[in-house]
Formats: C-alpha cells, sequence, structure tokens
C-alpha cells in the first residue's frame, strides 16, 4: 500500500505529468482564443441563418476548452494534494 501510494507520488511528481498539464493548458488558452473570436464573430453577424451556424461551430469549441480546462484544473489539484 505504502509502495503504491509513492509510485502514485513520484508519477505526479514527473515531467510526464507536468509536460500533460502544459498541454492542456496550451489547449485551453487557444480554444478559449478561438471561442473569443467565434462570438466576435456572431455578434457581427447579419442574419439568424449565419448567426445560428456559429454558434452551432462554438459549441464543440467550448466544450474543448472546458475538458482541457478540467483537465489543468484536476491534475494541478492532485499534485497540491500529493505533493
Amino acid at each position: 500500500m505504502i509502495e503504491a501510494a509513492n509510485n502514485l507520488h513520484n508519477l505526479f511528481n514527473s515531467d510526464v505529468i507536468n509536460f500533460i498539464l502544459i498541454i492542456a493548458l496550451v489547449i485551453s488558452a487557444i480554444t478559449l482564443w478561438l471561442a473569443f473570436n467565434m462570438r466576435e464573430k456572431i455578434v457581427k453577424a447579419n442574419n439568424v441563418e449565419e448567426i445560428d451556424v456559429l454558434r452551432m461551430k462554438q459549441k464543440p469549441i467550448m466544450n474543448v476548452f472546458f475538458s482541457s480546462f478540467f483537465v489543468c484544473i484536476s491534475i494541478f489539484i492532485l499534485k497540491l494534494v500529493l505533493s
């Protein structure tokens, strides 16, 4: 049991987890930037059909943002708890 806890502690202090955290942060930043750009296009859109299409394109971008953001938060919390 103690060995398993030590292995988990070593895993969350390794470079692999730090790399995954950095990649998730980069994905979060890029998708947030894309979502804000899509929001600006929605505001500038003229007709209802164009707005609907842009909103449908924005939903998957926001899903990717939230999932990568929650991965970042959960890894960060686990790193704090296990360190």
